[in-house]
């Protein structure tokens, strides 16, 4: 009631009165997913910079709503997922930013930062030795030639002190001919 007969006063002042809540939602539905051109990618960066600003200005409940919003329908912005969910992450909302990811590789699995976001969340989350293999596991499937997910997954049986699924893992990377890194091979010694 008090914002209302601000907003009153105000606009019998003369002065322009922007409902920022209801620009957010119209900037938000006008976003076009579609990122065909380096122009409309930097658009959208900077838009998307500006509704971060805007989203932090709130509490955590109205944050973490906002922050989900904006990643369903900016699903093709990869860094915007990325962006929520670690803000979800570091303040302590693992469940968020399993959602946010979750929803993220649903619209797009083929992407490594996504499938690395998720192995975060996952880890933060304190994920079990099976949910965790089964993640690696569509992250392989989903992009089979990426070297990178391969070592995350060697790594992870290694670290699980599953030495028989590191080398079959290792195994079907050098049949599928992936080049690993030397790094991972010394690791691995």
């Amino acid at each position: 009631q008090q914002q209302q007969q601000q907003k009153q006063e105000e606009e019998a002042e003369g002065a322009v009165v922007i409902d920022v809540h209801a620009l957010f939602e119209r900037i938000v539905q006008s976003i076009d997913s579609e990122l065909s051109t380096s122009a409309q990618r930097l658009e959208h960066t900077l838009v998307s910079e500006i509704l971060f600003m805007y989203m932090d200005r709130f509490d955590w409940p109205e944050r973490l709503r906002l922050y989900e919003r904006v990643s369903s329908f900016l699903a093709a912005d990869v860094h915007v997922a990325a962006r929520a969910s670690l803000q979800c992450l570091s303040n302590g909302f693992a469940d968020n930013a399993k959602r946010i990811v979750a929803f993220a590789l649903r619209q797009s699995n083929k992407c490594e930062l996504l499938w690395k976001l998720a192995f975060i969340v996952a880890r933060v989350d304190r994920a079990g030795e099976a949910e965790s293999r089964w993640l690696y596991q569509a992250a392989l499937n989903a992009l089979p030639v990426c070297s990178d997910l391969w070592v995350e997954a060697i790594n992870f049986e290694v670290l699980c002190s599953q030495p028989k699924f590191a080398e079959k893992l290792l195994q079907s990377c050098h049949r599928a001919g992936i080049e690993m890194r030397s790094s991972l091979l010394k690791f691995m010694s």
